[in-house]
């Protein structure tokens, strides 16, 4: 039997960085958890109040979707260590002007977004970069459902992905910001080692709420995002394809079967990501047509044709984007491409 070689980290900073990034990485797999212990403080009578309470303040609070909660969290240190553990860098190549909104769009989703979660939420280095921009990280509404790790998420200015919360946000007037990760979960089934895959095509709603809000678009390129898990794919027909399938349609996140690396154990593949770079490159803003509101954007021919054209601006930005900078920021050889599906 091969003995299993146990660490714990050759450093201090190293220890930090692995407990930050185990801290992330454990806040969707504790959602049970944190149910239980909240269900759990119905049976004692001193907790009773207090946890029916919190359970009702869950369902009615609506931070999550005008973004109202101050990012306090954002200023503590186990957000360096977080960035620090793969290293996260964040690459800027044009200025935002705070006199205008913007719609950032992350890619690719990876299997947690790191890149994403590191650059605009936890250390917040876009906010270092850009300080005059208030920037909210979208994320699936159910992760504002779920009891403690909600007030987290919402501390770092995170918000849910709805519509309304994009237009809620974006009208608190110049300067607002929101990033989205336009692949979702679909996108997550093609996060493999070494590709760079983007699902675009179909994904138009984005480019609606900057129509709508009259928001500049951004393109933004998370390049090694892919890189930091281990994955594996199954054909079209295959069971497991399917089930990934059900819960993306059902749950609106489906279970990509990923591996990472232990928290003390080397050699075996547990859930902590790799140890890989990962560099984030913002693009230049695409200024978006002044439509008048009486035009259906989804359902006209003309509001097809205005965003249709823009989706097309959009798609040549962040291709020439990852171009630019595939060799510099990612270490990639001049014949990589970005496959845009």
């Amino acid at each position: 039997m091969k003995k299993l070689d146990v660490s714990f980290g050759t450093s201090w900073d190293r220890r930090r960085q692995t407990g930050a990034v185990w801290f992330v990485s454990s806040l969707l797999p504790l959602a049970a958890f944190f149910w239980v212990v909240t269900l759990f403080l119905l049976f004692f009578p001193l907790t009773f109040i207090l946890a029916v309470a919190y359970i009702i303040f869950i369902f009615l609070d609506k931070s999550h979707t005008n973004g109202s909660r101050k990012p306090w969290l954002r200023k503590y240190k186990i957000w360096e260590d977080f960035l620090n553990y793969f290293p996260i860098k964040l690459v800027k190549t044009a200025e935002l002007d705070p006199k205008n909104k913007y719609v950032i769009g992350y890619h690719p989703h990876g299997i947690i977004s790191f890149g994403a979660f590191g650059s605009f939420a936890g250390c917040a280095t876009f906010s270092k970069l850009f300080p005059n921009i208030d920037v909210h990280l979208l994320t699936l509404p159910i992760n504002f459902k779920i009891p403690f790790s909600r007030e987290i998420l919402l501390s770092l200015g995170l918000c849910d992905s709805n519509e309304k919360t994009c237009q809620n946000i974006l009208a608190r007037g110049p300067g607002s910001a929101i990033v989205l990760v336009v692949g979702g979960a679909q996108e997550s089934l093609h996060a493999h080692p070494g590709e760079n895959t983007v699902v675009l095509k179909p994904r138009k709603g984005f480019i609606r709420q900057a129509i709508q809000a009259g928001a500049h678009l951004v393109p933004c390129y998370g390049f090694g995002e892919n890189d930091v898990y281990n994955t594996h794919s199954f054909p079209d027909h295959s069971l497991m394809h399917k089930i990934q399938m059900f819960c993306k349609k059902k749950l609106s996140f489906t279970i990509p079967v990923f591996s990472g690396r232990g928290m003390f154990l080397r050699g075996v593949p547990l859930y902590l990501p790799f140890r890989k770079p990962v560099t984030v490159v913002i693009g230049a803003p695409i200024p978006v047509p002044k439509v008048d509101p009486s035009i259906d954007l989804k359902k006209s021919e003309e509001g097809k044709k205005i965003v249709d054209e823009l989706h097309e601006k959009y798609v040549k930005a962040l291709n020439d984007l990852f171009n630019a900078h595939k060799k510099k920021s990612g270490g990639l050889p001049d014949s990589a491409t970005l496959t845009i599906t």
